[in-house]
C-alpha cells in the first residue's frame, strides 16, 4: 500500500465503482422471476466500504522523483538530500598530444679512391623530438606508433642499410631495422613500435632528443660508383599515442565549458521560499596526472524557475579561488590524489541562495597544469599515463532542517474516465471520507483540478479552494512529538460526477509551510510519516439495461 498517492485515490474509487456496478445481490429461492419486468426494475444500492490504507514516509511520497536514492540519514535519523554528479573528466589525450615525427638523413658518397668490390659508410645523428607545448620529455612508452622508413637511392648497386636507434627498446632489446637495397632506387619498410620505450635524454645530457645510427653497405662489383650517387633515408613516426610520458609536460590550459546539475527536489516547485540550515556543496577532485593543476572557478551559480533569476554562490572573499590541486609523485604512479573543496555558509552565500528554490546549479571551470613551473625551470618530475584522469565530482547536501513558507508543488497525471466505464448516469452520488494523521512538521494544503484534453479545468477535487492538514506538534528542538488528525468528507453529487466525463488529466497542486507559518526551524526524520485511511459511500440507480452498458 505504500505506493498510494493522492492522485491514485480517484482511480481506486473508479475501479471500485466498476466492481459495484457488476454486483449480484443474493435473492431468495422462491422469488418468481416470471413476474419480473427487467426494464421497469431499478436497483438503488448504497454501499460504504474502505478503499485505501497507507502509511507513507518521505521516501514513499517522493519515490517517483527519487530513483537515484537522494535521501540519506545520519545516526539520529535526520534526513539529508544528497545530489552527486561527475561534472568533468579530463583524460590524457586532452592534456598532452605528440605530433608525428619526420626526419631525413642524406648519406654521403664514400671516398671513391678507396673502394673495392664492396664499400660501407656510416651516418650518426641526433634529431629533435618535436613537441607542441614546450614539453621537456625524458622518456616515452608508446601505446601505439607506426614507423615507415623510405630509402631513395640513385645507386645502381645492390646492398643493405642497417638502422639502429640505441635509445628505442622493447623488453631491453635495442631497436634495429635492416633494409635490403636493389637497383630499383626506392625501398620502403613499415614497422609497428607499440609498447616500445624511448629514452629522449641522449645519455642523460638533455631531453627531446632521438639519436640513430645508419650503416650502408654497397656491392660495387656490378657497376662503378659515381660522385653524383646519393642515398636519402626518411623516417616517419605516425599514429603516436602514449602509454606513458615522463619529464616536464608543459603548461597546458584546460577549459570545462558551462554545464549544470539538476536539483530534483525543486523541479516541480512553482512558488514559495525555504530556508535550509547549513546546506553544503562539496567538490572532490581526483588527480592521477603526475603534476600540479591550478583550478579557477569562473561561474558557480544557481538558477530558480520560481524567480526566473540566477544567483551567484561565491561572493565571499574567504573562498579560495583559484586553488591548487596536487598530483601523485613518481613513487605513486598509477594512484590518484584527492583534493577537496567545501562551499558552505561560512565562505559563500549558499544558504541565502537555497531560499529561492533553485532548480539547478551551473558552473564553468578553467584549469592550468604546472602553474608554478616558471619558478622552477628545472622541473622534470611530471608523468602521465594513458589511464591518467582528472575527475571532478560535485556533491550537494541539503539537510532537511529549516523552514519553508508557501512552497507550491505541481504535477499532472493522466486520468481518462472512459477507460473505466462508458456511462456515469447510474451514479447518484459518491462520498469520500479521509482520515489523515500527519506526523510531519509541515502544514499541507492540497487541491486537484480535473481538466479536459486542452487542460481546461472542468472541476476540482475539493469545492473549497484548498484542503489543509495541520502539521504535527514539535518541541523546542524542531522535532515532532505528536501527530495531528484531520477528517474530511468530500461529496460528489450527480452533477459533479457528470463533469468528469470529458476529463483527461488531473493537475495536482500542493501547498506546504512548516509549523507555525514557517516561524520555527523544524527537522525531518526518517520515521516521520502520514497515515492515510480512506473510505467511500456511493448511491446508485441502475436497471438491467444500464448494467449491460455502463462497463
Amino acid at each position: 500500500m505504500k505506493n498510494i498517492k493522492w492522485y491514485k485515490f480517484t482511480s481506486i474509487v473508479l475501479i471500485l465503482l466498476i466492481i459495484m456496478l457488476g454486483y449480484n445481490a443474493c435473492v431468495k429461492d422462491n422469488f418468481n422471476y416470471n413476474k419480473l419486468t427487467i426494464n421497469n426494475v431499478e436497483w438503488r444500492p448504497n454501499i460504504a466500504v474502505p478503499v485505501a490504507f497507507a502509511f507513507l514516509n518521505l521516501r514513499d511520497l517522493v519515490q517517483d522523483y527519487d530513483s537515484t536514492e537522494l535521501f540519506v540519514e545520519d545516526e539520529t535519523g535526520l534526513l539529508y538530500l544528497m545530489y552527486e554528479s561527475r561534472v568533468a573528466s579530463i583524460n590524457a589525450e586532452n592534456l598532452i598530444n605528440i605530433s608525428n615525427q619526420n626526419y631525413t638523413e642524406n648519406i654521403p658518397v664514400p671516398n671513391l679512391s678507396s673502394i673495392g668490390n664492396t664499400f660501407s659508410t656510416t651516418a650518426n645523428n641526433v634529431q629533435d623530438f618535436v613537441v607542441t607545448n614546450s614539453e621537456r620529455i625524458d622518456s616515452i612508452i608508446f601505446k601505439s606508433c607506426n614507423l615507415r622508413v623510405n630509402v631513395l637511392s640513385n645507386y645502381n648497386q645492390n646492398g643493405s642499410i642497417k638502422i639502429t636507434f640505441p635509445t628505442i627498446k622493447n623488453n631491453g632489446q635495442t631497436y634495429v631495422i635492416n633494409i635490403p637495397l636493389n637497383s630499383s632506387n626506392n625501398t620502403t619498410k613499415d614497422d609497428i613500435l607499440d609498447s616500445y620505450h624511448i629514452d629522449l635524454t641522449n645519455g642523460n645530457h638533455s631531453y627531446n632528443k632521438i639519436p640513430y645510427n645508419i650503416e650502408l653497405s654497397i656491392d660495387n662489383s656490378s657497376s662503378p660508383v659515381n660522385n653524383s650517387d646519393n642515398i636519402a633515408v626518411n623516417f616517419d613516426f605516425s599514429n603516436i599515442k602514449l602509454a606513458a610520458a615522463f619529464g616536464f609536460l608543459g603548461k597546458s590550459n584546460i577549459s570545462i565549458p558551462l554545464d549544470s546539475v539538476v536539483l530534483d527536489m525543486y523541479v516541480n516547485a512553482l512558488a514559495g521560499n525555504a530556508t535550509a540550515f547549513d546546506p553544503r556543496l562539496n567538490i572532490y577532485i581526483h588527480n592521477s596526472f603526475g603534476m600540479e593543476v591550478q583550478v579557477q572557478i569562473n561561474n558557480l551559480a544557481a538558477f530558480s524557475h520560481v524567480t526566473n533569476s540566477a544567483y551567484g554562490l561565491i561572493t565571499n572573499s574567504s573562498f579560495l579561488n583559484p586553488f591548487l590541486i596536487s598530483g601523485p609523485g613518481l613513487n605513486q604512479i598509477g594512484q590518484s590524489v584527492l583534493s577537496e573543496m567545501y562551499i558552505d555558509k561560512t565562505n559563500s552565500n549558499i544558504q541565502n541562495v537555497m531560499e529561492y528554490l533553485p532548480h539547478y546549479i551551473f558552473y564553468s571551470v578553467d584549469a592550468q597544469t604546472n602553474p608554478n613551473s616558471d619558478l622552477n625551470p628545472n622541473l622534470q618530475s611530471n608523468f602521465v599515463l594513458d589511464t591518467s584522469k582528472i575527475n571532478v565530482d560535485m556533491e550537494m547536501i541539503v539537510p532537511l532542517w529549516g523552514r519553508a513558507k508557501y512552497l507550491v508543488l505541481q504535477d499532472t497525471v493522466d486520468f481518462d474516465v472512459s477507460e473505466f466505464f462508458e456511462d456515469l448516469n447510474p451514479i447518484d452520488w459518491v462520498l469520500f471520507r479521509t482520515n489523515i494523521t500527519n506526523g510531519f512538521p509541515t502544514e499541507v494544503g492540497i487541491q486537484g483540478y480535473f481538466t479536459d484534453s486542452l487542460y481546461n479545468v472542468v472541476d476540482s477535487l475539493f469545492e473549497r479552494q484548498t484542503e489543509f492538514i495541520s502539521s504535527g506538534i514539535i518541541n523546542s528542538d524542531g522535532k515532532v512529538i505528536q501527530s495531528t488528525l484531520r477528517t474530511t468528507d468530500i461529496l460528489y453529487p450527480k452533477n459533479r460526477i457528470q463533469n468528469l466525463e470529458d476529463v483527461k488529466y488531473v493537475l495536482f497542486r500542493g501547498y506546504a509551510s512548516t509549523t507555525n507559518n514557517a516561524q520555527e526551524n523544524v527537522k525531518i526524520y526518517s520515521n516521520y510519516g502520514i497515515d492515510i485511511q480512506m473510505a467511500l459511500q456511493a448511491q446508485f440507480s441502475i436497471n438491467q439495461n444500464q448494467a449491460d452498458t455502463i462497463y
